[in-house]
């Protein structure tokens, strides 16, 4: 369920409708609760601005993020068949991945590799960017009585609020995706580094998947922990994470073997 919203280099992009349901929640809580208690004091339209502005950059960070394994994977020569905005991130639908990643370890490696770099590359301009606009002075200003005017004053901080998140969120993005298991691209990484030692393509998954499922496990209990001491919200989110990676990593199992026997009978 996604809609077709653009082609880039070829490539279509598609909107989740779970990404909307993530992006009306974000933008809720950037304008309730984030941004007002990084910076108090704004009116009501500034906070929302922020929010807006936060959401936006979240969705621009995380098509960035796939775009670069996009890229890289067209320049060894795969199709690119589309890339997927949903609520956990992103997608990249690369054809024949697998077959390269079984040949080639190292180009697997870098395409899996220049996502999470991408995402920490941004968040690096972002944070620059951050310090360089804080540095002029504005935003510790009184407005009030501040040869500043207030409208500058306002206009700053709402600037500074979305690159303090722009520059968070990215971090995060990257960090989730280094997580050593599938779909996340340290399960890629993860698969190419056991490749280098053992040269099996089929056990190196397998234990990928296993290392991954462990992971998920991790999640859920950490879930529970976190309801049970009272963060409920919080809580239900790294359960949903922990389903979502075991869930991710028992199919792709399933589409591993599926292929493995289909390449035994052709």
């Amino acid at each position: 369920m996604s809609i077709q919203v653009g082609r880039i280099k070829g490539i279509p992009i598609r909107l989740h409708f779970t990404l909307l349901l993530v992006s009306s929640l974000t933008t809720w809580i950037l304008t309730a609760t984030f941004m007002p208690e990084l910076y108090p004091g704004l009116n009501v339209s500034a906070y929302w601005i922020m929010g807006i502005g936060g959401s936006i950059i979240l969705i621009v960070s995380v098509l960035l993020h796939e775009l670069a394994h996009s890229f890289v994977a067209q320049m060894y020569g795969l199709k690119v068949r589309e890339i997927v905005l949903y609520i956990f991130g992103g997608v990249s639908v690369i054809e024949n991945q697998d077959e390269l990643a079984s040949k080639d370890f190292r180009k697997e490696l870098k395409i899996a590799a220049v996502g999470p770099l991408t995402s920490f590359v941004i968040a690096a301009i972002l944070s620059v960017s951050f310090f360089l606009i804080s540095s002029t002075g504005y935003t510790v200003m009184d407005a009030n009585t501040s040869h500043i005017s207030g409208t500058r004053y306002v206009q700053d901080t709402i600037v500074l609020g979305v690159l303090q998140y722009g520059a968070l969120v990215n971090i995060v993005v990257g960090g989730f995706n280094l997580i050593p298991a599938f779909p996340c691209d340290g399960g890629r990484i993860l698969r190419t580094l056991l490749l280098r030692s053992k040269n099996d393509f089929d056990k190196s998954t397998k234990i990928t998947i296993r290392i991954g499922i462990a992971v998920s496990y991790g999640f859920i209990g950490l879930g529970f922990f976190t309801i049970i001491f009272g963060s409920y919200i919080s809580g239900f989110w790294i359960l949903l994470i922990g389903w979502f990676l075991y869930s991710a990593a028992r199919a792709y199992l399933q589409q591993h073997h599926t292929k493995r026997y289909e390449n035994i009978l052709g």
